[in-house]
């Protein structure tokens, strides 16, 4: 699955994709903790776009966010993928002003690491979380892991 997130929501392809597939539905979990209603999607096969109005938000928050894909394929198996991607917005401008005080050294380091959160191919949500909020000196009662896998 390849994910892409922008201002305006997410872009999501997936091999997964056919058009005789029974059921197509897409959960996404914000910082660990945020999820957003299950989205069952026109079938077809094609990328899909989960806009902002899907999700019933004005403004996408900054953070990590899990996507999680369930496909029930025409034979009725089930099928999921997970990945983890991270929408920058604002952040990269807040962060810079850590980076010229040493003091900061620890959150500097999450937020390089977060960087790299969209380019791994494997799920890696829990983790971009706890860099997430190791870098903003966020706080989370986060009780369901990281979203991976969860319907």
């Amino acid at each position: 699955m390849t994910v892409t997130v922008t201002s305006a929501g997410f872009n999501i392809d997936s091999d997964l994709f056919l058009s005789n597939d029974q059921s197509q539905k897409v959960t996404i979990t914000h910082n660990c903790t945020t999820v957003y209603d299950q989205i069952t999607m026109a079938v077809s096969n094609a990328a899909r776009n989960v806009t902002l109005d899907n999700l019933d938000i004005d403004e996408l928050p900054v953070g990590p966010f899990t996507v999680y894909l369930a496909v029930t394929n025409n034979a009725g198996v089930l099928n999921e993928e997970t990945s983890c991607v991270v929408y920058f917005g604002d952040l990269l401008c807040d962060m810079l002003p850590l980076y010229k005080n040493t003091d900061n050294i620890d959150r500097v380091l999450a937020f390089e690491a977060l960087k790299f959160v969209n380019d791994c191919m494997s799920c890696s949500c829990s983790v971009a979380c706890e860099l997430y909020n190791a870098a903003t000196n966020t706080t989370t009662n986060a009780t369901t892991g990281c979203g991976c896998g969860q319907s």
